[in-house]
């Protein structure tokens, strides 16, 4: 729909001198019209990998140098260009939880800022929280690597214990969590900027964030539950060979026999069936990757 209303001259404004009037849209985020300039780069990261490219890599520079106070808008926006659907879906995640070369990714962020700047860490832990519970493909890639989990444990370990130690200001008890909790401060808003606030929306991230590793932690019993599964189906087929073995070897002696006592009937072996013919595997080649 998009496509339709812009002119010919805006969509090359968009995409000429590598990205740069994007790039300062982007710039500007934090002071522009957020659902306008999502929109336009969604448009321009669509089926596009060179600019799905420019405008993550982008982002995660800003949202690793602004003040903690203007990171929301650039993290709403990378979380809808990593949520959108397309054939490169998948790369544009990648770029975001396995990094690269000289490329930081949320994780890193996370635990870089964690002690000196608490409400940035804060607030990519939001981000990377909701992206996992929103998309199955971000958790699988997370998760596959064993020291992802492993940090993100004492990340949500982190947070519990900042939660614990500071209370903030004014306060309310929170009958449905059964805690108290800040009434007037914000960890995603200006004024402190490096320690955390006992809100409800920190706590409520704080379950949700543990929940993940409670997920993970099923879908890796499930796999187990499958493999051992198979693996008495595996043994069961292999008891059941020994036995048509065990059948085989006595018929087999039993015709020995039976050819002693008669040597007008001949003994021959019987002759090998011929294997069945394999079928070529198609190859299905992997789209270009993000560099």
């Amino acid at each position: 729909m998009l496509s339709r209303t812009l002119s010919p001259e805006t969509k090359q404004l968009l995409t000429a001198d590598n990205y740069s009037y994007l790039k300062k849209l982007m710039e500007e985020t934090a002071v522009m019209e957020l659902d306008d300039t999502i929109l336009l780069i969604k448009y321009v990261c669509w089926e596009n990998a060179r600019a799905s490219k420019e405008v993550l890599l982008d982002l995660l520079y800003y949202i690793s140098t602004v003040n903690s106070g203007d990171m929301k808008p650039y993290l709403t926006c990378l979380l809808h260009v990593l949520l959108f659907v397309d054939s490169w879906q998948r790369k544009r995640i990648m770029l975001i939880l396995k990094g690269g070369p000289d490329r930081d990714t949320l994780l890193d962020i996370i635990q870089r800022s964690k002690t000196h700047h608490q409400k940035r860490a804060y607030q990519c832990m939001k981000c990377l929280t909701n992206l996992l519970s929103a998309n199955s493909v971000a958790t699988e890639i997370f998760f596959q690597d064993p020291d992802n989990k492993s940090r993100w444990e004492s990340i949500v370990d982190w947070l519990g214990i900042q939660l614990e130690r500071r209370p903030g200001g004014f306060h309310n008890y929170n009958n449905s969590t059964g805690v108290w909790v800040s009434s007037n401060l914000s960890n995603e808003t200006t004024g402190n900027e490096y320690y955390l606030e006992r809100s409800n929306s920190a706590i409520l991230l704080h379950q949700k964030a543990e929940a993940l590793l409670s997920t993970d932690s099923s879908e890796e019993e499930s796999d187990t539950s499958n493999i051992t599964a198979d693996t008495s189906v595996n043994n069961t087929s292999t008891d059941n060979t020994t036995n048509n073995t065990s059948n085989t070897s006595a018929d087999i002696s039993t015709a020995t026999r039976d050819t002693s006592a008669d040597s007008s009937v001949p003994f021959t072996s019987p002759q090998p069936q011929n294997s069945p013919e394999t079928l070529d595997q198609s190859i299905v080649s992997s789209p270009e990757p993000l560099q």
